[in-house]
């Protein structure tokens, strides 16, 4: 973990000379993220920074992301667009008819390993997804984790 001194919580933004370029960045990076096999999850502005620097977007705040075979893994994918959307829409006076969905534009990971699939197929080499299952954190924590999630939808 490194200190981010040069960067600013999206939300504390009030101006940005090209909304477009943001947006872009954005949307791209929900992409490439599921196409890592993650869906964020929380995908909003208040857990994006951007560096005063380079302008580029730095995303935090992992806990509640979920895998691309997730069973609600579309809904996710698409709320994340969404929140960016309504977000640039309101805040920046910006709206783009173009922004991913989860059908067209997360190709790289094989989404049909929950109906039979390897799922292990990616362009990217590995899945996220699939290193964080073999990490500590356990099948049964994750299904803990979704039922109290349930409770607070």
């Amino acid at each position: 973990m490194e200190l981010l001194d040069n960067a600013i919580p999206l939300k504390q933004i009030n101006k940005i000379e090209n909304p477009g370029r943001l947006y872009s960045d954005l949307m791209d990076l929900i992409v490439k993220l599921a196409n890592y096999g993650l869906i964020h999850c929380d995908f909003n502005e208040f857990n994006l920074l951007i560096d005063n620097n380079t302008l580029k977007p730095i995303l935090i705040d992992f806990p509640q992301m979920v895998s691309v075979t997730h069973k609600n893994a579309e809904f996710y994918f698409n709320r994340d667009v969404e929140c960016i959307r309504t977000f640039f829409r309101k805040k920046f006076n910006y709206v783009s008819l173009v922004y991913p969905m989860f059908t067209k534009d997360v190709t790289s990971v094989d989404v049909g390993a929950k109906n039979g699939g390897d799922g292990e197929s990616t362009s990217a080499g590995y899945r996220l997804d699939l290193i964080v299952a073999n990490s500590s954190f356990t099948h049964k924590m994750e299904k803990e984790l979704e039922q109290v999630n349930f409770f607070y939808k």
